[in-house]
């Protein structure tokens, strides 16, 4: 996603994303990472989120080669304080979240068979049926 090449880039030298502000939930490596990279290019304030402190900073300090307007924030999603906590840093850091990539997940470790079972009630913990964590993070707003 980031080599996208320039007769299929409709914004060549063009910031259409300028006046906002990403909000990428597990974009501290795969596809997360390359979406955060995307809207950086594109102009928007990205606000990284993921669990791993280490890898999400190497992240930030690669995306701020492209755009200066960067957070990490390190938080496990699942979790409703911490989710609040990161809504309220990236607009204190960055301004009102226009853009939300629920990309955070579980999943295995590469393709195959599961390396390890894990009860039900994990699967149901993803940020997708954690949609209510997000929009009350929000509501506060004048």
């Amino acid at each position: 996603m980031t080599n996208i090449s320039t007769p299929n880039n409709p914004f060549q030298g063009e910031l259409p994303l300028a006046d906002h502000v990403a909000l990428v939930t597990g974009s501290s490596r795969g596809i997360g990472k390359a979406i955060a990279i995307k809207l950086a290019q594109l102009g928007a304030a990205v606000s990284l989120c993921g669990r791993d402190p280490v890898v999400l900073e190497s992240t930030a300090r690669e995306i701020e080669g492209l755009s200066p307007r960067v957070l990490a924030t390190a938080a496990n999603v699942t979790n409703a304080k911490e989710v609040a906590s990161l809504v309220q840093a990236t607009e204190e850091h960055l301004g009102p979240i226009s853009i939300l990539v629920n990309n955070a997940g579980i999943g295995n470790p590469g393709f195959g068979a599961a390396q390890e079972v894990k009860p039900i009630g994990t699967w149901f913990s993803t940020p997708i049926s954690k949609a209510s964590f997000w929009f009350p993070a929000q509501w506060p707003r004048s």
